[in-house]
């Protein structure tokens, strides 16, 4: 008897698949057609004066636009406009922030260079050293500190010198 009843449903499902499409179940995915009109000019003109992503999310939710952050990455990833739009916009704000350094580099722009510096760090991955395929766990400038230390350190007199670690040497 089970059988016979999972055969009917099986059938029933079949002819109505044909009819009604299957319900995924959920609400149907956001697209961009929920963002204001005009809003890649407005997003592009936030990230020409520096801004950042959230700036740009903040933005949209103040147009009245419900978006989470998982929209905001899944748009990132499927939608090809919006995700060129942005990554045209933070490469506009990344220039606007070499600009603002150059600024403050030659006197142009008054501002606080170390702000600066911890900005470019944060935001776009800014080094204070240089990355070389050197030997691992040595830094060159640990190589040179510690060959320097090594070498004597004279006196006024020339008489008596002594390395930086302590020891006395003898001279002529």
């Amino acid at each position: 008897m089970a059988a016979k009843t999972k055969k009917r449903a099986k059938a029933r499902k079949a002819v109505l698949a044909d009819i009604i499409p299957e319900n995924k179940g959920g609400r149907p995915k956001s697209s961009l057609d929920i963002l204001p009109e005009g809003w890649r000019d407005a997003v592009l003109g936030i990230y020409a004066g520096g801004g950042a992503d959230v700036e740009v999310r903040v933005w949209i939710r103040q147009q009245g636009c419900t978006i989470s952050n998982d929209l905001w990455y899944r748009w990132l990833d499927e939608e090809p406009e919006f995700s060129e739009t942005i990554k045209e916009g933070r490469d506009l704000s990344e220039a606007w922030w070499h600009a603002a350094g150059r600024g403050l580099t030659v006197g142009a722009m008054r501002g606080n260079a170390a702000v600066w510096i911890m900005n470019m760090k944060n935001r776009f991955g800014f080094l204070d050293t240089v990355q070389h395929g050197g030997s691992i766990g040595v830094h060159p400038l640990d190589a040179i500190a510690n060959e320097v230390s090594s070498r004597p350190v004279f006196d006024s007199t020339r008489r008596v010198g002594q390395t930086i670690e302590g020891s006395v040497l003898e001279t002529e």
